[in-house]
């Protein structure tokens, strides 16, 4: 089976809230429509402090003088059907559960229909029945503007998804690979500007770190190693809901090499909500993490709740639903040539 563009779900945005509601089962079109006249959102004054660790209260007014915040864009994406065998998947710090298969499919229908109402054009590839952590389709591969690397991922289960990743991304990036002994995850990767902060985790280790740094310098990128405790990935502890801004859970992570950068931190009662998506003015936040998600609407960044409940009974998050990148209009006529 091919790839495919998804067509199952759409957007509705409450005129003034910011909420986002799905509604599984209508055209994405609509969402798209909507999503044009929104234009640029989250424009804010950054505070003196820049470097510290912040925690800031949920009632903290979105007109402080703040300075603009600007937040990824992107353009196209792949993601992956939710495997039928879920209930199998890889668990290192969370305990195991019932999955409700029908629930983690909506819920991902919903994921992906938010990307596409965000403007992401979004090929969802077919269902790998017997690899029940596939649709995690950040983790075997890492997207730059020049090149793809292709991970050896350090759970032996998840090797045999790189083949069809690989595939597909071929198409639109030239590709390296990381090999044995090196190991590597995408969700032990965060690309800030210029530089890769990559996670030792027990996923990645230095000698993937080692191989990604030599491939990405050449198109000059830096590589920092950062150790972690307690969490699967990097990103599971760290993430960027804006450009200079990071979102952290410190109990997971050695903050140090993030000096420079402003860090706010996951409210107590929310370890999780590290993970954020930011994506064409907008952040995702998980519906579990609803202290978070006020604490960026105060900061004036426009956030959109999104419950991934069934998929992070998987240790899913935010971030590893989706491969995202970005092409240039001269790219996009070579794609979509008509």
């Amino acid at each position: 089976m091919g790839s495919r563009r998804y067509q199952r779900a759409v957007g509705n945005y409450g005129p003034d809230s910011g909420d986002f509601r799905l509604q599984v089962g209508s055209v994405v079109g609509a969402a798209k429509s909507q999503a044009g006249s929104r234009g640029m959102i989250g424009r804010l004054r950054r505070p003196a402090g820049v470097g510290k660790v912040l925690t800031l209260p949920a009632v903290t007014p979105a007109v402080l003088d703040f300075a603009p915040m600007k937040t990824p864009g992107f353009t196209h994406g792949f993601a992956r059907e939710v495997s039928r065998s879920l209930g199998r998947c890889e668990l290192l710090y969370v305990p195991r559960q019932e999955f409700d298969l029908p629930l983690a499919r909506r819920q991902h229908a919903a994921y992906i229909a938010t990307l596409e109402a965000a403007g992401i054009n979004i090929t969802v590839l077919p269902e790998e029945p017997d690899l029940p952590d596939s649709s995690f389709v950040e983790d075997p591969a890492i997207v730059l503007d020049e090149v793809a690397v292709i991970c050896r991922p350090g759970a032996a289960s998840r090797v045999p998804e790189v083949k069809s990743i690989e595939r597909a991304l071929a198409s639109v990036r030239p590709v390296r690979r990381i090999v044995s002994p090196g190991t590597l995850e995408g969700g032990d990767v965060l690309r800030m500007g210029k530089t890769l902060y990559i996670g030792m985790s027990s996923r990645t280790n230095l000698e993937g770190i080692r191989q990604c740094r030599e491939i990405i310098r050449q198109h000059g990128y830096e590589a920092v190693g950062v150790r972690l405790k307690g969490c699967l990935h990097l990103k599971s502890a760290v993430t960027s809901p804006a450009e200079g801004v990071l979102m952290a859970n410190a109990d997971w992570i050695d903050l140090s090499p993030f000096s420079h950068f402003e860090v706010l931190r996951v409210p107590d009662a929310e370890p999780w909500g590290a993970n954020t998506l930011a994506i064409n003015g907008n952040v995702l936040v998980t519906g579990s993490s609803p202290r978070t998600a006020d604490l960026l609407e105060s900061r004036g960044l426009r956030v959109r709740r999104l419950d991934i409940s069934e998929l992070q009974k998987a240790e899913a998050a935010l971030t590893c639903l989706s491969l995202l990148y970005s092409v240039s209009p001269q790219e996009r006529m070579v794609l979509s040539p008509e």
